[in-house]
């Protein structure tokens, strides 16, 4: 045979699910294609809604308590300090 009636066993027209055969094929469309998508991100970044600070409810303690007739020291001495394990940070997860 002359070769005429072989098939060949690779390439594009061997393989139709090969995806880039298109982009080697036409390099200008790809390039432009890949022109048009990189401006479209750049548009897009700059549209992006950003906040110089995230809106972040930050954790409140109120702690009462009530001592009649006691002191600030006596009130310093005791229920200070049984508080304070409550609102100290901890390296324990929770």
């Amino acid at each position: 045979m002359n070769g005429e009636g072989k098939r060949r066993r690779h390439g594009p027209e061997f393989l139709p699910w090969n995806i880039s055969a298109p982009f080697i094929r036409r390099p200008v469309a790809t390039t432009l294609l890949t022109i048009a998508v990189a401006l479209a991100g750049m548009v897009s970044f700059g549209l992006l809604p950003v906040a110089p600070l995230p809106e972040v409810d930050f954790p409140v303690v109120v702690a009462r308590a009530r001592m009649p007739g006691a002191g600030p020291e006596t009130m310093a001495a005791t229920v200070a300090v049984s508080y304070s394990h409550l609102t100290l940070p901890t390296n324990r997860e929770v």
